[in-house]
């Protein structure tokens, strides 16, 4: 990753809306038509994860800054 991009340029490249922002409704519905006629997706989403739940997937979460400060450096023992 680039530090000059930020931490978000991954998330830009993925979600690149400001392509589709100023699409007419006549482009929109024709996306829409084409979609419709793929196949449909079948397979399960594991989810969603209580407190006393262990996953057995990865998960990926957003902290506040407040609550990210509270962890162990990556590598460094678990606070006793």
């Amino acid at each position: 990753m680039d530090p000059r991009r930020g931490l978000n340029f991954h998330v830009w490249k993925a979600a690149p809306w400001w392509r589709l922002a100023h699409l007419s409704k006549r482009d929109a519905l024709a996306i829409v038509t084409h979609l419709k006629t793929l196949p449909k997706v079948s397979h399960q989403v594991p989810g969603p994860f209580g407190p006393p739940d262990t996953p057995g997937v990865f998960l990926m979460a957003v902290l506040p800054g407040a609550a990210f400060a509270t962890l162990p450096a990556p590598g460094a023992p678990p606070k006793p």
